[in-house]
Formats: C-alpha cells, structure tokens, sequence
C-alpha cells in the first residue's frame, strides 16, 4: 500500500487527534483502492466503533473476517460490535472464536468477561478475569473489571477494594478512578467524589461523554461579568435535566449565559430566566456559537463545592408553558379517577433498570380504581397497543415530541411512577409526585439505601431488595397505592 502512505499517514493523524470522522473517510478511501485487504477494514470498523457507528463498524469486521478468517483481532472486534449492539450470545461466540485462534488473547477475555456480565453471569465474569490475571497478575483492566463486576452487584467495598488494587499499579488509571469516584459519590462522599467524578475526561471513551475539543478557557467558578459563558451538556438527558438546577448560580456570577442541551430538552429549558441561551447540541459538529470561557454541565458541583447539606433542590425549577399545559388539557378532561403516569422501561444502556412488562400488567390489574397513563415516547420491544388497552393503560407517547411536551402532560396527572428515566428527572424538577423504582445496585444519584433523595424532595424511592427482583417491588408498590391519595405530595 505504498503509494496510498499519505491516505494511511492521514488516518493515523486524524486518529491522533481523535478526529474520527475524518479518519473513517480516510480509510474509506484506502477500502475503495484495496478492497481485499483486511487490515484496512479491520482498522476502519474500530474507528467506526469511536463513533457508535456499530452497524457499519460490525460490517467492516465481517469483509475482514471474510478475507481473513484466522485473525482472532478480527473475531475479537466484531465480538465488542454485536455487545454494544445488544447481542450478547452472539457477542459471547465472536470472543470464544478469538480465544481459540490466539488462546493468549487477554483482551477477548476481558471482553468476554464483560458480556458474561451483561447477561446476568458475573461469576462466570470473574472467571474470565481471573482467567486474565493468571497470565498478567497487574492487568490494568482486569482488576478494574472485578471491581465493576462487584460494583453492579451491589457490593460497593468489595469494588473500592479491586479499583484500589489497579490505583496501586498506576495511580493514574482513569478507569478506576472514576469508578471509584462514583462510589464515593453513591456513599454521599460529595466532597472527594466530585474532585475525582473530573477523570471522566481522562477515560479513553471520555469523546462519548462529549465529543468536541473546546477551544479558550475553562471556567473557575469565579465572576464572569462582561463575559460569555457556554454551559454545555454531557452524558444523558436525565443528566442535563438533574444539573440545570445550577443555572441560576452561575448566572448570578456574570454575563450571559449559554446552554447547550440535547435537541428534545431546547424548548423546555428556553423557560428557564437564568439562562440567555438554548443551543441545540450536535455530536457531529463544534457549537457554532461565540463564547468566551466554557464548562461541563456535571463539573458545577465541585465548582459550587457542593455536598448532601447544601444540595440547590428548588423544588421546582422546571415547568412547561401555560400555552403547552393549555394543550394538554382535553386528553385529561373526561378522567376523573386519580391518574398516574407510568415509565418502565428506560434507554437500552442498562437494561437492568427497566422493568418487565408483566409487573406493569400485574400492577395496573390490581390497581383498577386508577387510570394509567403510558409516558413512554416508544413502546419497549415486545409490548403492543392490544397490550397497553387490555391493561387499561392510555398511551401518551405518540403525543410527547420532546420534553417540553412531556412536562405538559406530567402537569396533569396526580403522580408519576418511572423507573431510572430522564423522565424521572424531569418529574421531579417540576415538582411533582415522584415514585422511582430501583435495581437493587442503583445509579450512585440515589444513594445505597435512603427512601427519599436530596435531589428531589417530592420522589420517593422502592427498591429491589435482590438483584432482579421486580415481584418483590412491585408488592411494595401496591401497599403504598392502596395507601396513596392524590393530595399527598409523595
């Protein structure tokens, strides 16, 4: 491939620079001139990877693997595609082909690891990372994944103890520390845990937290009067909506103020006075709007140094339009029984949160004196209109194009029932009733073991008692709405 160097030296600049895109177009190029060359696809899918773009990525593997079958890197790629794709067992055989192509393949037996994790197998898990250890006993990730496998069992000090392990090799290693930090942040640890929640930037998928490289200067948390400040949005939507609760601190420090949200979350958070202006964010381009320093929504804690007793929690710092609210009212106006909002099933990034549709069947059945409304924007797989009607459930989702629209129609039902959602979130920075249904190993936000949350006064939390075990909850959640009266708060 010698007289495509510079096609191959480009590439591995745009890679240097994280450029991905343009490194993708780099090695599209060299695919169209060497077609049967397998590095070159094989290369191409994993920079495909860096963009989530997992369908092409899975496809580059496949001409690799068709070309060069016995290549366990190949087999071992197309394994990490099919995971982040959801397909687990199929995940599970392209890492088993790799092992025994290159049976010192240790990055397929991490991966494999990985995905005996996402299926609900951690001991096999830890296997595979013992597995690791025994042909590299100071294996960076693998002490860091044993953490993480205790870490989604619920077992936070058995975790601590093998991110502990991994910082004693290096101190420096991302991974663990921002693990850990999660931990201390999951205990109430606020103040260590937001100073070492910052090495998210540092992980090697720190681009998928926020893909752009901002230019000028980071904001210090001091006055900025006279200055232009871009707020911009990183991770989920759940937690752009849990931080906008900073917005008016940082306003009251300086100049304008810029945000820049996730497309559905742009005309809800227009409303909010101390902000000057929404921007859309767009993963594949820089914000286009002029700034002069810039900060990461998630950094404002540590800034405004933040701990359990000084938590902002307004107890309402978002709400919808009197014109949207105005819109929403017909859809209620011939219910007159308490109606509850229902959210079971989340994004497909933990799937552990979601809850199964048979519990949702079981609770509307019991509790027949209520109507149900669906706030699900899309019906999880497996779950038809003939099921929402025959479980008296309403579905709203058709008419909830963005987030604005879904405060509308939260503003009119008496109570909210969501699993770890975005719209969790938004429940209750509106205010209103908020009942949350919990994996027995939470997301750190809600803490190990408390009923209530600082973040939102009006929430009250259930928890599973077990790992996957949504019977129990959904006992809990039926003594309570025998309970409940529409006037309560929580």
């Amino acid at each position: 491939m010698t007289k495509n160097s510079y096609l191959i030296n480009t590439a591995e600049e745009f890679i240097a620079k994280r450029d991905w895109n343009a490194a993708s177009d780099a090695y599209a190029l060299l695919a169209l001139s060497y077609p049967n060359e397998p590095e070159v696809h094989y290369l191409n899918g994993r920079v495909l990877m860096e963009l989530t773009r997992w369908d092409a990525a899975l496809s580059q593997f496949d001409q690799a693997i068709t070309i060069r079958d016995e290549d366990s890197r190949f087999h071992r790629s197309r394994g990490d595609a099919l995971q982040a794709m959801g397909k687990l067992f199929d995940a599970e055989n392209a890492y088993r082909r790799a092992i025994d192509l290159n049976p010192l393949d240790t990055n397929a037996m991490i991966n494999l690891g990985n995905t005996m994790n996402k299926q609900e197998r951690p001991n096999a898990a830890l296997c595979w990372y013992g597995r690791v250890l025994a042909f590299d006993s100071g294996n960076l990730l693998a002490l860091n994944n044993i953490g993480k496998t205790w870490h989604d069992q619920g077992e936070l000090q058995q975790a601590k103890i093998w991110y502990e392990k991994a910082l004693s090799r290096n101190p420096n290693y991302a991974e663990a520390r921002f693990n850990r930090a999660i931990i201390l942040l999951a205990e109430g640890d606020y103040i260590h845990g937001w100073m070492e929640y910052e090495w998210r930037f540092r992980r090697r998928s720190a681009h998928r937290v926020y893909p752009h490289r901002l230019e000028g200067e980071r904001w210090d948390g001091k006055s900025f009067r006279g200055k232009r400040l871009l707020v911009h949005c990183e991770q989920g939507m759940g937690d752009v909506i849990q931080f906008c609760r900073y917005m008016p601190m940082v306003k009251a420090l300086g100049g304008k103020v810029i945000l820049e949200v996730h497309p559905p979350l742009v005309s809800l958070l227009e409303g909010m006075p101390s902000i000057d202006r929404v921007i859309p964010f767009d993963r594949g381009q820089h914000p286009t709007v002029d700034y002069d320093i810039f900060i990461p929504l998630m950094s404002l804690p540590l800034l405004f140094r933040t701990t359990i007793e000084n938590i902002p929690c307004q107890t309402t710092y978002l709400k919808p339009s009197t014109v949207e609210i105005t819109r929403w009212q017909s859809r209620l106006s011939s219910h007159h029984t308490p109606s509850i909002g229902l959210v079971w099933a989340g994004s497909d990034v933990d799937p552990r949160r979601s809850c199964p549709w048979d519990i949702v069947a079981e609770l509307t059945e019991a509790m027949n004196n209520i109507q149900f409304f669906s706030l699900q924007k899309e019906l999880p797989a497996g779950v038809s209109r003939d099921q929402l009607n025959r479980a008296h459930i309403i579905h709203w989702g058709d008419f909830l194009n963005d987030f604005h629209a879904t405060a509308a129609a939260i503003s009119h039902l008496d109570l909210v029932i969501s699993v770890d959602t975005a719209t969790a979130h938004l429940v209750g920075a509106m205010g209103k009733p908020l009942w949350v249904l919990l994996p027995h190993a939470a997301d750190w936000r809600w803490f190990r073991d408390r009923l209530d949350v600082p973040w939102y006064p009006t929430a009250r939390l259930f928890r599973q008692p077990k790992r996957g075990n949504w019977k129990s909850l959904l006992v809990a959640l039926i003594g309570a709405l025998e309970k409940w009266r529409p006037s309560q708060s929580v």
